[in-house]
């Protein structure tokens, strides 16, 4: 795929996850607490100095405009759209959110959509250690199948990770992957030198051997089949439908990745258009 065709794999939002707003005052609190014990006044100040500038520095550069932040420069100002055309190689090499070519011939489109995630209900949460395994076991999976190169014809296309936030901490992880079909998820899931198949294996074996883990780390996943879709994006980054790269064969032979987004005007500016149907079919 090409260099960063999505949104790379983070830890971060798990830790955060792990800790309450109050766990992350509690050890803060719990450092100052220390630092007043055994480091003379005034240097038992500096810790907890250092982690109050560490907070306001960022945020109040931030509410400055200074610099620029990593959230903005993904953003793509205006109206631009998504919609299933991988069949049809006419927009072979381009750029995200440029102009579609032409919306002709559209071929039957084909898309699979897979959901899959996690949650540990442990005293650790997502400290487990066999948690954090399956955790590092999912980035490989993912990371696997960006650098497969297109002969591989994995029918990747494209991962997003989410949380979900319904409790405090403890949150459910899930990974939305993009895939050209689902005999692409079937072949992946069951190729046996891939990351898929031995960390499944592990799994099933933790059931047998550990009540205490084989009960307190869930896992799941959805997949559909979907025939047609099309999503909208206003200065929004890529992502999504948006965000979707594929492999196709150029006039001359050569592999060119392209992505699924384009510029939201003409055919694509309503939701009728970017599905392929008539205003009077509304």
């Amino acid at each position: 795929m090409p260099s960063d065709p999505s949104h790379p794999t983070s830890h971060k939002h798990i830790i955060r996850d792990v800790f309450s707003i109050q766990g992350f005052i509690t050890i803060g609190v719990g450092i100052q607490a220390l630092s007043t014990y055994f480091i003379p006044f005034p240097y038992n100040n500096i810790p907890g100095l250092f982690i109050f500038l560490s907070a306001m520095v960022p945020w109040l550069f931030r509410k400055l405009g200074l610099p620029k932040q990593d959230k903005d420069a993904g953003v793509l100002v205006g109206k631009t759209a998504a919609y299933l055309d991988f069949a049809n190689p006419i927009n072979a090499g381009k750029e995200p959110g440029e102009l579609a070519i032409s919306p002709s011939p559209r071929p039957e489109p084909k898309l699979a959509l897979m959901l899959i995630g996690s949650r540990c209900y442990s005293k650790m949460g997502s400290l487990e250690l066999e948690y954090k395994n399956m955790g590092d076991v999912i980035t490989q999976m993912v990371d696997e199948l960006r650098a497969a190169p297109p002969e591989d014809d994995t029918g990747f296309l494209s991962s997003e990770n989410y949380m979900h936030a319904k409790d405090v901490t403890g949150n459910c992880n899930m990974i939305v992957l993009y895939w050209r079909s689902y005999q692409h998820i079937w072949q992946f899931a069951h190729k046996r030198d891939g990351a898929h198949y031995p960390a499944w294996d592990r799994y099933m074996k933790l059931q047998r051997e550990s009540h205490r883990l084989g009960t307190e780390i869930g896992i799941w996943h959805e997949i559909y089949e979907i025939s047609n879709a099309e999503g909208i994006y206003h200065n929004m980054p890529r992502m999504g439908l948006g965000d979707m790269w594929d492999a196709v064969k150029t006039e001359n032979g050569s592999t060119v990745y392209r992505n699924s987004l384009v510029t939201g005007t003409g055919l694509y500016t309503s939701s009728n258009g970017r599905l392929g149907y008539r205003d009077s079919q509304k």
